[in-house]
């Protein structure tokens, strides 16, 4: 099972903000239920499910999918905004 799997399984969201000039913020909810056990795992696994959460799926004009490896949080909005999918 993947981290951000693992981490999703135990009941927590995550996502990737710009926060603060830090281009991939790893921001998780509920915050206040994490144990040291799972902070440390989140600690020691961060890359990895950054390079998750940065994983998107856009479509060409004519519909097909492609999944792609987004830079960071904004260019993730900004790849999904500019190949959306298209309407049936």
């Amino acid at each position: 099972m993947s981290p951000l799997n693992r981490i999703k399984q135990a009941g927590f969201s995550l996502w990737l903000e710009s926060v603060d000039g830090l281009e991939n913020g790893l921001c998780i909810e509920p915050s206040d239920k994490l144990t040291a056990e799972q902070l440390a795992y989140l600690k020691a696994n961060k890359q990895s499910i950054v390079n998750e959460l940065l994983i998107t799926t856009v479509y060409t004009p004519n519909g097909q999918a492609l999944t792609v490896l987004a830079y960071n949080a904004e260019h993730k909005v900004f790849l999904l905004k500019m190949n959306p999918k298209p309407n049936a």
